[in-house]
């Protein structure tokens, strides 16, 4: 990726947290997803959908920008982080891990990740994790020629 499409990336990406508390923290969202070996694209439409776009009470309260859960817990509630650069890493390799389990496919990273059905998601929610993922990748990872747009269910290990 040239410089020009590198700016072109960092700018979506503040405009997409740019009023919650990921704003003004793209470079730790890039970096902790390079470090996981993931596409920073991806990781940043995870968590904006996971977080409400950064406003969400887990990511204010708990640095938890993924909804990663406690297993100490049985899984029930939110996993806190001492800082919100923990629970990026945190968050990276556990998407990567995921990743790796899905062997890139999105509609097996979605089952993985954010079954339907699952215990702690009461209000159906994940249902719409796949979709709403989708919408905000794509609109990152969108270039200056369509046709250039990376799909979604293609292979998501690091670009």
């Amino acid at each position: 990726m040239g410089m020009g499409a590198e700016s072109r990336s960092s700018n979506k990406m503040e405009g997409v947290f740019g009023k919650g508390a990921l704003a003004g923290k793209t470079g730790l969202v890039v970096e902790a997803a390079k470090s996981a070996g993931i596409d920073p694209n991806l990781f940043a439409a995870v968590i904006a959908h996971e977080t409400g776009f950064g406003t969400s009470n887990a990511i204010r309260n708990y640095n938890n920008p993924a909804g990663i859960m406690d297993p100490k817990t049985k899984w029930t509630k939110l996993k806190k982080f001492e800082t919100l650069s923990d629970g990026l890493n945190y968050s990276a390799k556990n998407l990567r891990r995921r990743l790796d389990q899905a062997g890139g496919d999105m509609a097996k990273l979605a089952s993985i990740y954010a079954p339907v059905g699952a215990d702690n998601d009461p209000t159906n929610l994940n249902a719409n994790w796949a979709v709403g993922v989708n919408k905000i990748y794509s609109a990152l990872a969108a270039t200056e020629t369509p046709e250039a747009t990376p799909a979604l269910d293609s292979t998501l290990l690091a670009r």
